[in-house]
């Protein structure tokens, strides 16, 4: 019985917050097709090994004092973010240049109380933000949770920006 309250209020609570959306907001689907780089720099880009060497090289790691997931025209414009700044803008390249699918790796460190962040495509585990890549997760982490990218980008546009946190 409370499961099924529980969805209704859920259901209710996204029927009203779009009915509470006027004309000029962004709708989940216009986010995941936004592309902020036609014309830009990232056409050259052909491998995932190329477009990590390329983002490392162009942002500089900035840790926050406050958690706040950047779009990533944000991190391209500011030249900087942390470590799951860096992972969305390599999945949107790896998304929209190279058609590769991609999902957000939340960890959690095993002694230590903070978060991290990897992308997962092809197979493997990326680190923009140090150019590194591995083929399982390193045993310092357990995974939290693995992201689609369209929810990846929904989740920053909407849901942290009030939040704060997603893991």
């Amino acid at each position: 019985m409370k499961t099924k309250i529980y969805i209704m209020l859920t259901i209710v609570a996204i029927i009203l917050s779009f009915l509470a959306c006027g004309e000029s907001e962004i709708k989940v689907g216009q986010i995941y097709n936004y592309d902020f780089t036609e014309g830009e720099e990232f056409n050259h880009i052909e491998t995932i090994k190329h477009a990590s060497i390329f983002i490392y090289l162009k942002v500089n790691y900035k840790r926050e004092s406050t958690e706040y997931w950047k779009l990533p025209e944000e991190t391209w414009h500011d030249k900087n973010g942390d470590c799951e700044d860096f992972c969305i803008l390599f999945m949107y390249v790896l998304e929209k240049h190279l058609n590769i699918d991609t999902k957000l790796v939340t960890l959690y460190h095993k002694t230590d109380p903070k978060g991290h962040t990897m992308v997962y495509a092809n197979g493997k585990f990326w680190e923009p933000s140090s150019n590194t890549y591995y083929n399982s997760i390193p045993s310092m982490w357990y995974i939290n949770h693995f992201i689609p990218y369209p929810e990846t980008i929904w989740m920053t546009y909407w849901y942290h920006r009030d939040v704060g946190m997603y893991y």
